[in-house]
């Protein structure tokens, strides 16, 4: 089990998936949220790789309106529902199941997290595939955990489509870095 960090359900436990899911640390769920805080409240968000569903529940508690989760494991995608309904905030939540690049929402989404197995190559797969135009909205923001040692990378580009890197920081093994669309994009 995990514990929500901040907002309304700070202290609740979360129940995660047994298996190759690895929930976000708390000391970087708080500073995530620490770097975004002014943008949560009444944003709909997208969490990608959702496994526990610990970054969408943690915005739900600071504010968020609706959170969209995507996630493809079946054992991760049931987890996520009981989180929903122990927290009471089943109205708020839509549980999408299928695979991060494939998804097709049209958003848009005032926040998009990911947060990818480390070894898989995904931060580049996401940066280079997602539609960003039509998926973040005016203002909206990405943030992506990912692993400094484990992935197959060594640094993200400053620029990927229409993204603008506008904030990167190191948490030990992982880091979190955050994109912006460039304001002509949009």
């Amino acid at each position: 089990m995990i514990r929500i960090t901040g907002g309304e359900f700070k202290g609740r436990m979360l129940q995660i998936p047994t298996g190759s899911t690895r929930p976000s640390h708390a000391r970087l769920r708080q500073a995530l949220f620490n770097s975004i805080q002014m943008k949560v409240s009444d944003s709909v968000v997208l969490d990608l790789f959702a496994g526990s569903g610990a970054l969408g529940f943690e915005a739900l508690s600071r504010g968020a309106k609706q959170v969209d989760f995507v996630e493809i494991a079946p054992s991760a995608a049931k987890v996520i529902e009981q989180n929903c309904i122990q927290l009471g905030v089943r109205d708020q939540c839509r549980i999408i199941r299928g695979s991060a690049d494939q998804i097709r929402e049209k958003g848009p989404y005032d926040l998009v997290f990911a947060d990818p197995p480390y070894a898989e190559n995904w931060e580049i797969r996401l940066l280079e595939t997602l539609p960003w135009s039509s998926l973040l909205a005016p203002g909206g923001l990405f943030v992506l955990e990912w692993g400094v040692q484990k992935s197959k990378i060594d640094s993200l580009p400053e620029r990927q489509g229409p993204l603008l890197k506008i904030r990167e920081k190191n948490y030990g093994d992982s880091a979190l870095t955050t994109y912006a669309l460039e304001p002509q994009s949009v």
